[in-house]
């Protein structure tokens, strides 16, 4: 017996997920990682007086990561460019390299040069307390990577340290 074999149309076409190569999205589960982190560190820092926090550096771990990828590349075939592993692979080692990086690593306060005191006015907190909110900041220096990031203070510490004052 003869198997007929047909295209699919267009309205079968749009109800069909391949499942064959389906592949972990690690970019996915990097950033979910580096968000729960984030949220650790923010609920750390909740906690800690505003001269003593420092941020989570997520662009320099992004670098990090990316140059540990094409180090372990460069390992495995010797050299990089179109030719070099397969995605498959590649897609291992980043997972190894994901699930090895201690985050915490990236939160030393040694790792912060402080570059910069600021202050940016709070608009929705001067119109609600009537007077000018201006909300404290700092700008960091990442050494390792020579990037810069910012901790700002919340309007809420804002509006007590000013009514402190007063």
């Amino acid at each position: 017996m003869a198997e007929i074999i047909r295209e699919q149309t267009e309205d079968e076409k749009k109800d069909f997920v391949d499942i064959s190569g389906r592949t972990i999205d690690l970019d996915k589960i990097l950033r979910l990682m580096l968000q729960r982190k984030g949220k650790e560190v923010a609920i750390k820092n909740r906690d800690k007086k505003f001269e003593e926090r420092i941020p989570l550096p997520i662009s320099s771990i992004m670098v990090d990561i990316s140059r540990l990828v094409k180090m372990a590349e460069l390992e495995k075939v010797g050299y990089l460019g179109s030719k070099s592993l397969p995605l498959d692979a590649l897609e291992k080692v980043k997972l190894k390299i994901i699930k090895k990086l201690d985050l915490d690593l990236y939160l030393d306060p040694k790792k912060f040069e402080l570059i910069e005191e600021f202050q940016e006015v709070d608009d929705m907190a001067t119109k609600k307390e009537g007077q000018t909110i201006a909300v404290l900041g700092r700008k960091y220096l990442f050494k390792d990577t020579n990037y810069t990031y910012s901790v700002m203070e919340t309007t809420e510490e804002a509006v007590k340290r000013i009514k402190k004052v007063k």
